[in-house]
Protein backbone atom coordinates (compact mmCIF):
# COMPACT_ATOMS: atom_id res chain seq x y z
CA UNK A 1 0.00 0.00 0.00
CA UNK A 2 1.27 3.49 -0.65
CA UNK A 3 2.75 5.18 2.95
CA UNK A 4 1.69 8.38 1.12
CA UNK A 5 -1.70 7.09 0.16
CA UNK A 6 -3.67 8.56 3.68
CA UNK A 7 -1.90 12.23 3.15
CA UNK A 8 -3.09 11.91 -0.47
CA UNK A 9 -6.86 11.37 0.60
CA UNK A 10 -6.44 14.59 2.73
CA UNK A 11 -5.22 16.97 -0.62
CA UNK A 12 -8.12 14.85 -2.55
CA UNK A 13 -10.68 16.71 -0.13
CA UNK A 14 -9.21 19.62 0.30
CA UNK A 15 -9.32 19.87 -3.19
CA UNK A 16 -13.17 18.55 -3.28
CA UNK A 17 -14.60 21.07 -0.79
CA UNK A 18 -12.61 24.39 -2.82
CA UNK A 19 -14.26 23.01 -6.15
CA UNK A 20 -17.57 22.37 -4.11
CA UNK A 21 -16.91 26.66 -3.27
CA UNK A 22 -16.28 27.46 -6.63
CA UNK A 23 -19.18 25.66 -7.97
CA UNK A 24 -21.27 27.02 -5.51
CA UNK A 25 -20.12 30.76 -6.74
CA UNK A 26 -20.64 30.70 -9.73
CA UNK A 27 -24.44 29.09 -8.85
CA UNK A 28 -24.88 31.78 -6.20
CA UNK A 29 -23.11 35.11 -8.10
CA UNK A 30 -25.27 37.43 -5.79
CA UNK A 31 -25.86 35.43 -2.10
CA UNK A 32 -22.56 37.09 -0.32
CA UNK A 33 -23.97 35.92 2.96
CA UNK A 34 -24.22 31.91 2.08
CA UNK A 35 -20.61 32.82 0.18
CA UNK A 36 -18.74 34.10 3.15
CA UNK A 37 -20.59 31.35 5.49
CA UNK A 38 -19.27 28.81 2.91
CA UNK A 39 -15.88 30.14 2.36
CA UNK A 40 -15.21 30.53 6.38
CA UNK A 41 -16.50 26.98 6.24
CA UNK A 42 -13.94 26.01 3.79
CA UNK A 43 -11.06 27.18 5.24
CA UNK A 44 -11.69 26.19 8.90
CA UNK A 45 -11.64 22.86 7.50
CA UNK A 46 -8.28 23.05 5.15
CA UNK A 47 -6.45 24.69 8.26
CA UNK A 48 -7.92 21.73 10.15
CA UNK A 49 -6.98 19.48 7.21
CA UNK A 50 -3.64 21.15 7.19
CA UNK A 51 -2.92 20.74 10.91
CA UNK A 52 -3.69 16.95 10.62
CA UNK A 53 -0.93 16.81 8.20
CA UNK A 54 1.38 18.93 10.58
CA UNK A 55 1.09 16.60 13.38
CA UNK A 56 1.68 13.61 11.01
CA UNK A 57 5.01 14.88 9.87
CA UNK A 58 5.92 15.74 13.71
CA UNK A 59 5.23 11.63 14.42
CA UNK A 60 7.40 10.67 11.12
CA UNK A 61 10.36 13.04 12.84
CA UNK A 62 10.55 10.33 15.39
CA UNK A 63 10.94 7.42 13.09
CA UNK A 64 12.99 9.17 10.46
CA UNK A 65 10.85 9.11 7.61
CA UNK A 66 12.24 12.32 6.34
CA UNK A 67 11.17 11.47 2.78
CA UNK A 68 7.53 11.38 3.32
CA UNK A 69 7.93 14.19 6.21
CA UNK A 70 9.47 16.36 2.59
CA UNK A 71 5.98 14.96 0.33
CA UNK A 72 4.01 16.05 3.38
CA UNK A 73 5.08 19.66 3.75
CA UNK A 74 5.39 20.09 -0.39
CA UNK A 75 1.66 19.63 -0.46
CA UNK A 76 1.10 22.09 2.72
CA UNK A 77 2.81 24.44 0.59
CA UNK A 78 1.19 23.79 -2.30
CA UNK A 79 -2.14 25.49 -0.53
CA UNK A 80 -0.88 27.77 2.09
CA UNK A 81 2.13 29.80 2.14
CA UNK A 82 3.46 28.72 5.88
CA UNK A 83 6.51 29.80 7.35
CA UNK A 84 6.08 26.81 9.76
CA UNK A 85 5.98 24.45 6.97
CA UNK A 86 9.27 25.96 4.69
CA UNK A 87 11.15 25.27 7.98
CA UNK A 88 10.02 21.45 8.87
CA UNK A 89 10.81 20.89 5.17
CA UNK A 90 13.89 22.31 5.40
CA UNK A 91 15.55 20.35 8.09
CA UNK A 92 13.77 17.16 6.71
CA UNK A 93 16.35 17.98 3.81
CA UNK A 94 19.03 18.53 5.72
CA UNK A 95 18.54 15.54 7.51
CA UNK A 96 18.60 13.69 3.79
CA UNK A 97 21.87 15.37 3.64
CA UNK A 98 20.33 17.81 1.04
CA UNK A 99 21.36 21.00 1.63
CA UNK A 100 20.46 23.03 -1.60
CA UNK A 101 16.62 22.85 -1.04
CA UNK A 102 16.68 23.73 2.13
CA UNK A 103 18.97 27.28 1.62
CA UNK A 104 15.81 27.97 -0.44
CA UNK A 105 13.52 27.19 1.37
CA UNK A 106 14.85 28.93 4.57
CA UNK A 107 15.85 32.61 1.76
CA UNK A 108 11.88 32.44 1.69
CA UNK A 109 11.08 31.80 5.09
CA UNK A 110 13.46 35.34 6.20
CA UNK A 111 11.41 37.18 3.64
CA UNK A 112 8.22 36.40 4.90
CA UNK A 113 9.33 37.02 8.32
CA UNK A 114 12.96 39.13 8.85
CA UNK A 115 12.97 37.94 12.40
CA UNK A 116 12.72 34.07 12.29
CA UNK A 117 15.80 32.64 14.56
CA UNK A 118 15.35 29.21 13.73
CA UNK A 119 15.82 29.84 10.04
CA UNK A 120 18.51 31.71 10.36
CA UNK A 121 20.16 28.85 12.59
CA UNK A 122 19.16 26.57 10.04
CA UNK A 123 20.38 28.20 7.05
CA UNK A 124 23.64 27.98 8.94
CA UNK A 125 23.86 24.71 9.28
CA UNK A 126 22.89 23.96 5.81
CA UNK A 127 26.02 26.36 4.78
CA UNK A 128 28.17 24.86 7.79
CA UNK A 129 27.56 21.36 6.02
CA UNK A 130 28.31 22.79 2.76
CA UNK A 131 31.92 24.02 4.63
CA UNK A 132 30.42 27.86 3.80
CA UNK A 133 31.73 28.87 7.19
CA UNK A 134 32.05 32.22 7.02
CA UNK A 135 27.72 32.56 5.34
CA UNK A 136 26.98 29.98 8.32
CA UNK A 137 28.93 32.25 11.10
CA UNK A 138 27.07 35.01 9.47
CA UNK A 139 23.72 33.08 9.64
CA UNK A 140 24.28 31.77 13.28
CA UNK A 141 25.25 35.72 14.40
CA UNK A 142 22.08 36.76 13.23
CA UNK A 143 19.98 33.86 15.18
CA UNK A 144 22.45 34.66 18.45
CA UNK A 145 21.16 38.59 17.75
CA UNK A 146 17.46 37.69 18.04
CA UNK A 147 17.89 34.89 20.59
CA UNK A 148 20.96 35.81 23.00
CA UNK A 149 19.90 33.15 25.67
CA UNK A 150 19.98 30.18 23.14
CA UNK A 151 23.00 28.02 23.75
CA UNK A 152 22.58 25.74 21.21
CA UNK A 153 22.94 28.39 18.32
CA UNK A 154 26.02 29.60 19.96
CA UNK A 155 27.32 26.31 19.72
CA UNK A 156 26.63 25.72 16.55
CA UNK A 157 28.76 29.11 15.93
CA UNK A 158 31.39 27.74 18.21
CA UNK A 159 31.62 24.55 16.02
CA UNK A 160 31.48 26.44 12.83
CA UNK A 161 34.13 28.57 13.70
CA UNK A 162 36.05 25.59 14.91
CA UNK A 163 36.16 24.36 11.50
CA UNK A 164 36.68 27.02 9.91
CA UNK A 165 39.66 27.61 11.90
CA UNK A 166 41.51 24.12 10.96
CA UNK A 167 40.20 24.47 7.82
CA UNK A 168 37.63 21.34 7.86
CA UNK A 169 36.31 19.43 4.65
CA UNK A 170 34.41 17.02 5.08
CA UNK A 171 35.28 15.54 0.87
CA UNK A 172 38.84 15.44 1.92
CA UNK A 173 40.22 12.60 3.29
CA UNK A 174 43.91 14.17 4.70
CA UNK A 175 41.95 17.38 6.30
CA UNK A 176 39.40 15.15 7.77
CA UNK A 177 42.04 13.40 9.74
CA UNK A 178 43.62 16.67 10.82
CA UNK A 179 40.39 17.84 12.18
CA UNK A 180 38.98 14.50 14.30
CA UNK A 181 42.47 13.45 15.82
CA UNK A 182 41.87 17.48 17.45
CA UNK A 183 38.05 16.57 17.76
CA UNK A 184 37.14 13.38 17.37
CA UNK A 185 32.97 14.92 17.42
CA UNK A 186 33.62 16.42 13.56
CA UNK A 187 33.61 12.95 12.65
CA UNK A 188 29.98 13.44 12.24
CA UNK A 189 29.96 16.45 9.36
CA UNK A 190 32.48 14.05 7.33
CA UNK A 191 30.99 12.97 4.25
CA UNK A 192 29.77 9.35 3.68
CA UNK A 193 32.65 8.42 1.98
CA UNK A 194 34.81 9.78 4.97
CA UNK A 195 32.72 7.87 7.39
CA UNK A 196 32.86 4.77 5.68
CA UNK A 197 36.94 5.06 5.38
CA UNK A 198 38.50 2.85 8.52
CA UNK A 199 41.75 4.66 8.80
CA UNK A 200 39.51 8.25 9.32
CA UNK A 201 37.11 5.91 12.28
CA UNK A 202 39.96 4.50 13.69
CA UNK A 203 41.56 8.21 14.20
CA UNK A 204 37.98 9.60 15.28
CA UNK A 205 38.17 6.38 17.93
CA UNK A 206 41.33 7.44 19.81
CA UNK A 207 39.65 10.94 20.60
CA UNK A 208 36.48 9.67 21.49
CA UNK A 209 34.38 6.80 22.09
CA UNK A 210 31.54 6.68 20.40
CA UNK A 211 33.21 7.57 17.43
CA UNK A 212 31.52 4.59 15.80
CA UNK A 213 28.08 6.12 16.07
CA UNK A 214 29.08 8.55 13.07
CA UNK A 215 30.60 5.05 10.82
CA UNK A 216 29.12 3.69 8.08
CA UNK A 217 26.76 0.55 8.46
CA UNK A 218 29.16 -1.34 6.36
CA UNK A 219 32.30 -0.85 9.40
CA UNK A 220 29.84 -1.30 12.10
CA UNK A 221 29.15 -4.47 10.92
CA UNK A 222 33.04 -5.46 9.71
CA UNK A 223 33.77 -7.87 12.94
CA UNK A 224 37.54 -7.19 12.64
CA UNK A 225 37.34 -3.37 12.14
CA UNK A 226 34.63 -3.22 15.81
CA UNK A 227 36.88 -5.44 17.65
CA UNK A 228 40.08 -3.34 16.79
CA UNK A 229 38.34 -0.14 17.92
CA UNK A 230 37.87 -1.86 21.05
CA UNK A 231 41.02 -1.38 21.63
CA UNK A 232 40.47 2.66 22.54
CA UNK A 233 37.23 1.91 24.17
CA UNK A 234 34.66 -0.67 24.33
CA UNK A 235 31.81 2.09 24.10
CA UNK A 236 32.63 1.13 20.25
CA UNK A 237 30.38 -1.73 20.67
CA UNK A 238 27.49 -0.02 21.32
CA UNK A 239 26.95 1.00 17.85
CA UNK A 240 28.02 -2.51 16.13
CA UNK A 241 25.29 -4.35 14.49
CA UNK A 242 22.67 -6.02 16.45
CA UNK A 243 24.31 -9.45 14.51
CA UNK A 244 28.13 -8.59 15.81
CA UNK A 245 26.07 -8.02 19.14
CA UNK A 246 24.64 -11.59 19.31
CA UNK A 247 27.39 -13.08 18.20
CA UNK A 248 28.67 -14.97 20.97
CA UNK A 249 32.49 -15.58 19.99
CA UNK A 250 32.63 -11.99 18.44
CA UNK A 251 31.46 -11.17 22.52
CA UNK A 252 34.14 -13.85 24.06
CA UNK A 253 36.83 -11.75 21.58
CA UNK A 254 35.20 -8.29 22.37
CA UNK A 255 35.61 -8.92 26.23
CA UNK A 256 38.89 -10.87 26.00
CA UNK A 257 40.14 -6.99 25.39
CA UNK A 258 37.39 -5.18 27.52
CA UNK A 259 34.96 -6.63 29.94
CA UNK A 260 32.82 -3.71 29.71
CA UNK A 261 31.75 -4.60 26.47
CA UNK A 262 29.25 -6.81 28.23
CA UNK A 263 27.24 -3.52 28.59
CA UNK A 264 26.72 -3.47 24.68
CA UNK A 265 25.88 -7.42 24.07
CA UNK A 266 22.53 -8.45 23.39
CA UNK A 267 19.95 -9.50 26.06
CA UNK A 268 20.75 -12.96 24.88
CA UNK A 269 24.46 -12.62 25.87
CA UNK A 270 23.77 -11.08 28.89
CA UNK A 271 21.53 -14.25 29.74
CA UNK A 272 24.72 -16.78 28.77
CA UNK A 273 25.78 -17.58 32.33
CA UNK A 274 29.57 -18.76 30.56
CA UNK A 275 29.90 -15.65 28.78
CA UNK A 276 29.13 -13.12 31.93
CA UNK A 277 31.20 -15.50 34.48
CA UNK A 278 34.12 -14.53 31.89
CA UNK A 279 33.69 -11.04 31.75
CA UNK A 280 33.27 -10.83 35.71
CA UNK A 281 36.47 -12.91 36.60
CA UNK A 282 38.11 -9.84 34.54
CA UNK A 283 35.94 -7.02 36.39
CA UNK A 284 33.33 -7.87 38.95
CA UNK A 285 31.74 -4.60 38.27
CA UNK A 286 30.68 -5.88 34.83
CA UNK A 287 27.34 -8.14 36.69
CA UNK A 288 25.62 -4.34 36.28
CA UNK A 289 25.33 -5.54 33.01
CA UNK A 290 24.01 -9.11 33.38
CA UNK A 291 19.88 -9.79 33.04
CA UNK A 292 18.36 -9.64 35.91
CA UNK A 293 17.20 -13.37 36.00
CA UNK A 294 21.19 -13.92 36.90
CA UNK A 295 22.14 -11.25 39.58
CA UNK A 296 19.22 -12.90 41.59
CA UNK A 297 20.23 -16.43 40.71
CA UNK A 298 22.01 -17.20 44.08
CA UNK A 299 24.13 -20.24 42.78
CA UNK A 300 24.96 -17.94 39.47
CA UNK A 301 26.04 -14.78 41.90
CA UNK A 302 27.59 -17.43 44.20
CA UNK A 303 29.98 -18.48 41.56
CA UNK A 304 30.63 -14.57 40.30
CA UNK A 305 31.61 -13.95 43.86
CA UNK A 306 34.06 -16.40 44.20
CA UNK A 307 35.48 -15.30 40.77
CA UNK A 308 35.42 -11.48 41.80
CA UNK A 309 34.52 -9.99 45.19
CA UNK A 310 32.54 -6.51 43.51
CA UNK A 311 30.42 -8.66 41.71
CA UNK A 312 28.63 -8.36 44.88
CA UNK A 313 27.91 -4.98 44.36
CA UNK A 314 25.28 -5.78 41.67
CA UNK A 315 23.66 -8.79 43.12
CA UNK A 316 20.08 -9.12 44.07
CA UNK A 317 18.90 -7.35 47.15
CA UNK A 318 18.30 -10.49 48.43
CA UNK A 319 21.69 -11.96 48.01
CA UNK A 320 23.64 -9.01 49.38
CA UNK A 321 21.51 -10.26 52.80
CA UNK A 322 22.46 -14.04 51.93
CA UNK A 323 25.37 -14.96 54.97
CA UNK A 324 27.13 -17.45 52.66
CA UNK A 325 26.99 -15.58 49.50
CA UNK A 326 28.92 -12.35 51.51
CA UNK A 327 31.05 -14.76 53.21
CA UNK A 328 31.89 -16.26 49.78
CA UNK A 329 32.93 -12.25 49.01
CA UNK A 330 34.92 -11.88 52.01
CA UNK A 331 36.76 -14.82 51.38
CA UNK A 332 37.75 -13.05 48.12
CA UNK A 333 38.70 -9.36 50.12
CA UNK A 334 37.16 -8.32 52.72
CA UNK A 335 36.21 -4.92 51.58
CA UNK A 336 33.32 -7.04 50.22
CA UNK A 337 31.52 -6.18 53.30
CA UNK A 338 30.56 -2.69 51.93
CA UNK A 339 28.57 -4.59 49.51
CA UNK A 340 26.40 -6.31 52.12
CA UNK A 341 23.21 -5.68 53.46
CA UNK A 342 22.93 -3.34 56.35
CA UNK A 343 21.74 -6.54 58.73
CA UNK A 344 24.62 -8.29 57.52
CA UNK A 345 27.09 -5.20 58.54
CA UNK A 346 26.07 -5.17 61.70
CA UNK A 347 26.50 -8.82 62.47
CA UNK A 348 29.30 -9.65 64.21
CA UNK A 349 30.40 -13.32 62.95
CA UNK A 350 30.35 -11.09 58.99
CA UNK A 351 32.21 -8.41 60.26
CA UNK A 352 34.82 -10.47 62.02
CA UNK A 353 35.51 -12.48 59.03
CA UNK A 354 36.41 -9.32 57.03
CA UNK A 355 38.29 -7.65 59.57
CA UNK A 356 40.60 -11.21 59.93
CA UNK A 357 40.38 -11.35 56.13
CA UNK A 358 42.26 -7.82 55.07
CA UNK A 359 41.96 -5.62 58.44
CA UNK A 360 39.71 -3.07 57.36
CA UNK A 361 36.42 -3.81 56.51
Amino acid sequence: MDKHADLQAYIAKMEKDLADLKNMLQQNPGDTVTQKSDALDVQSKQQTDIQTMLNRANQLCLAGDYDTIIFIFTQVLAMTDSAKAYCMRAEAYESRGHYDQPSADLAHIINIDYDDSWAYNLRGLAYDATCQYDLAIADFTKAIALVPDNEKIKANRDASNKKKQIGFNKLDKKSVIAAVSVDGSLLRNASMEMRADKEVILVAVTKIGNALKYASAELNADREFVLQSLDYSASSLEYASADLKNDREFILEAIAKNSYALKYASAAIKADKEIVLIAVAENGFVLEYASDELRADREFVFMAVNRSYLALKYAGEELKNDREVVLAGIAKCGSALEYASNELKNDREVVLAGIAKCGSA
